[in-house]
């Protein structure tokens, strides 16, 4: 399988995802929204309280 092939296959399998998506209306898209910031919030809040215990182990282990 040349190199030509390979990328034939690739077009060829792009074109067939491209086809078969859809734009999202606007309640799927809000909903897509809301839970990728809710995503963002919850991974930041444990970041957070990872970034306040570590700086308490510092601050009291001298």
């Amino acid at each position: 399988m040349g190199i030509a092939d390979r990328f034939s296959d690739l077009f060829a399998s792009w074109r067939r995802i491209l086809i078969l998506v859809k734009k999202p209306d606007e309640d799927e898209f809000k909903l897509s929204l809301k839970l990728t910031f809710l995503g963002f919030a919850l991974i930041g809040a444990i970041a957070y309280i990872i970034h306040l215990i570590a700086a308490w182990i510092t601050l009291t282990t001298g």
